[in-house]
């Protein structure tokens, strides 16, 4: 399009746009007056183009050579555990020595959505750490953690450090490459944590069998020695921790106190010798309430 005059000639720009993808281009510019189709070619350095003084100007967009989401494919965890996943990178000449590259950045991505990794917003974005030289590629672990339970996406995106943009790396079972057609997110699915119950507290006597009982996952483990769903004799003041493990490997606690109380010292009068008939009287003592046997 015109842009501008510059004395007595007429500027033109053009946009060569932003999806050319790694390599070298060369372009110029033609004219023509009054919708001829009768081109005149301009060359750089001034005139019509001649191939050797008056040339092409030379576009190089620089990128990396490959790269992928390595492994895995998908994953599963609980919530509150992290996930590490592995991608590789590769550019001619800088990725082959052993050891991180100097200026190579590498980032873990995680989304709700199964879409192209480069539409997600910046915040999806944590830096990944080099891991370990694998042949000429550089490898790197990412680590996502802290997820409330549902289904997200990952991949990888790496860039040197003077470079203008990321490249994106999806995971295929082929090996991988950047993302799009069969190299795709990985899934990691995060598990709900399973509410566990336990029995309610209670208050009983010293010696009492007491039984307690986990709820709301598959498995249970008692402290303190106690088995779920068998009675065993209560003799302390005790707070009990049940771990439930659901079908997931997923576990969570719930507690339940069982509070002691101890026997009281009960008394009874001295034993006595009396006549046949005679009145006599027999008193507890050390409690609250009394019941005698053989109706008395």
């Amino acid at each position: 399009t015109w842009n501008t005059q510059s004395g007595n000639n007429d500027e033109y720009v053009a946009n060569i746009g932003g999806a050319l993808t790694q390599g070298t281009y060369y372009y110029s510019f033609r004219y023509a007056v009054n919708g001829s189709t009768c081109y005149a070619y301009g060359g750089y350095n001034g005139g019509f183009w001649n191939g050797t003084t008056h040339v092409n100007g030379v576009l190089t967009i620089d990128g990396l050579d490959w790269a992928n989401l390595q492994f895995p494919a998908s994953g599963g965890i609980c919530q509150g555990q992290s996930f590490n996943a592995y991608g590789q990178v590769f550019e001619s000449g800088v990725t082959n020595a052993a050891g991180a590259t100097a200026g190579m950045i590498a980032e873990i991505g995680v989304a709700t959505t199964n879409t192209d990794p480069s539409t997600w917003p910046a915040n999806a974005w944590s830096a990944a750490s080099f891991n370990a030289q694998s042949g000429n590629n550089d490898e790197f672990i990412g680590t996502v953690s802290g997820l409330s339970a549902g289904t997200y996406y990952y991949a990888f995106r790496y860039k040197l450090a003077n470079a203008c943009s990321y490249q994106y790396g999806g995971y295929s079972g082929a090996g991988g490459g950047f993302w799009g057609g069969a190299n795709g997110n990985g899934t990691l699915t995060v598990n709900a944590l399973p509410t566990v119950t336990a029995t309610a507290s209670q208050t009983v006597c010293s010696g009492t069998n007491v039984t307690l009982t986990g709820g709301g996952a598959s498995t249970y483990v008692w402290n303190n020695g106690i088995s779920n769903g068998v009675a065993f004799p209560a003799n302390a003041t005790t707070t009990y921790t049940v771990t439930g493990t659901d079908a997931n490997g997923c576990t969570n606690t719930a507690q339940t106190t069982v509070t002691v109380n101890a026997l009281p010292t009960v008394t009874a009068p001295a034993n006595q010798t009396v006549c046949s008939g005679t009145n006599v009287t027999l008193t507890g003592g050390g409690a609250s309430t009394y019941a005698w046997n053989n109706g008395v």
